[in-house]
């Protein structure tokens, strides 16, 4: 017969050596705090910790987007970890959504036979899940979202790990606040400075917009001379022929070069009050009108060909077909296609080809049914799988030194403006393609 003081004294050795291990993952959180300040760092190393302590085999860290009323998975460790990162979910649904909503934490030991879980989530990863445990991140006054820990191994939750799950979870709640608060001022700040420099651009550019009507002027007037000029000398021996020739060359380049300067001046004042509205997530209405999107894929070409040039790259747009006119803000598509273009030229190395095709359809998901497709396309080094999922997202990362990632927002924001979407596929080490469709007619959504 067993001693009953040794298996008393077993018991309590291991719910010790449990609460030590507990006790080690809340201080290697606490002390992380203090020395990891990015977010993206520190919110995997809470979900890496509760599964640690949990002795689970895999964990989903799930944010809500207001803007949405969506819960996204915003961090993931466990095998279905490429397909769930970046998926989203209604706020409401599953029991992630219930417990988000109540602010109540679950525990359930099957979670096939629960009426809230999210069978089709699970099917669509292939990963099924036995026991579930689920803790809201609370802050005082907010539900940001979960913590799901699934699958313990030799056992079920309890609340000895509810407690634990707990104290982590106010931790991520707490940093995640604080995360969030920094931004909004740091972004508070880079608006104001984006504010002073549009006002120091727009001081600044004036004089060069100003030159360069003035110089139109002054050239008009020349050209008014000089053809009296040649009035005056066409019965003579001077060779009239070669003069009108080279000045015609002249005078077909002076009026672009004075277009290009006060175009790139206009765009360069809009440009900074665009940035400056991206950070703040704010958009002006659109101008809707009939436009041709042919002609502006041509004023992005002719802009950034300099550009292209200098890093020897080619712009081809022998795909470009005359779409006709359709309802669209001619700014916006402008504006989205010249990031497109102009983020794809620093991606390719010795040389490539940025190919933008533009093409019609009939058939489609829009409410007429027809849709004009832009594709931009390069051959440069692609883009990794995590920076490609969080494209088009306020979440949105740069691969280039210095980037920032707000040209996607902007291109995001100025393809919804229109009701249309935009995918990408990417390869590391072909490229990348760019897909934007937009419907035909948006006649019936601009009152």
């Amino acid at each position: 017969m067993e001693n009953p003081y040794l298996i008393e004294n077993q018991r309590l050795i291991g719910e010790l050596d449990l609460k030590n291990r507990q006790l080690n993952a809340v201080h290697k959180i606490s002390r992380s705090l203090f020395t990891i300040t990015d977010i993206n760092d520190l919110l995997p190393l809470i979900l890496k910790a509760a599964l640690d302590v949990l002795n689970a085999s895999a964990g989903s860290l799930l944010i809500h987007d207001k803007e949405t009323d969506e819960l996204v998975f915003v961090h993931v460790i466990g095998d279905a970890t490429d397909s769930l990162i970046g998926m989203a979910m209604p706020s409401h649904k599953g029991i992630a959504g219930q417990v988000f909503h109540s602010k109540k934490a679950s525990i359930f030991d099957n979670v096939s036979i629960e009426a809230n879980y999210a069978k089709d989530v699970s099917d669509k990863i292939h990963y099924p899940t036995i026991n579930m445990i689920t803790v809201p991140l609370l802050t005082t006054n907010n539900c940001l979202g979960v913590i799901q820990v699934l699958n313990k191994r030799n056992s079920n939750f309890d609340d000895s790990d509810l407690e634990v799950l707990d104290i982590l979870a106010s931790q991520s709640a707490m940093q995640i606040e604080h995360a969030n608060l920094e931004k909004e001022a740091r972004l508070a700040s880079i608006v104001k400075l984006i504010g002073d420099i549009s006002h120091d651009l727009k001081n600044l550019l004036t004089p060069v917009t100003s030159g360069a009507l003035t110089l139109e002027m002054f050239f008009n007037n020349f050209t008014s001379d000089f053809e009296k000029f040649m009035e005056t000398i066409s019965n003579s021996q001077i060779p009239t022929d070669l003069i009108k020739k080279k000045f015609n060359r002249l005078a077909k380049f002076v009026p672009e070069a004075i277009a290009l300067i006060c175009e790139g001046s206009d765009n360069v004042q809009g440009r900074a009050k665009e940035i400056a509205d991206a950070i703040k997530g704010e958009t002006a209405k659109p101008a809707y009108e009939l436009g041709n999107i042919k002609e502006l894929v041509y004023s992005v070409a002719r802009t950034l060909d300099v550009v292209a040039t200098r890093a020897s790259v080619v712009i081809d747009i022998s795909g470009v077909t005359d779409v006709g006119e359709i309802v669209i803000d001619k700014k916006l598509i402008h504006t989205a296609t010249y990031n497109l273009v102009n983020n794809a030229i620093p991606e390719i190395k010795n040389g490539g080809t940025i190919y933008i095709r533009t093409s019609i359809i009939t058939e489609g998901s829009f409410p007429d049914g027809s849709c004009v497709i832009l594709e931009v396309e390069d051959t440069g080094g692609g883009m990794p799988e995590n920076v490609r999922k969080r494209l088009f997202t306020k979440d949105a990362i740069s691969t280039k030194a210095g980037g920032t990632g707000l040209g996607t927002m902007i291109i995001k924001k100025a393809v919804d403006a229109h009701l249309g979407t935009i995918t990408v596929h990417s390869e590391q080490g072909v490229g990348s393609k760019f897909t934007v469709h937009i419907p035909t007619d948006l006649t019936p959504n601009i009152g």
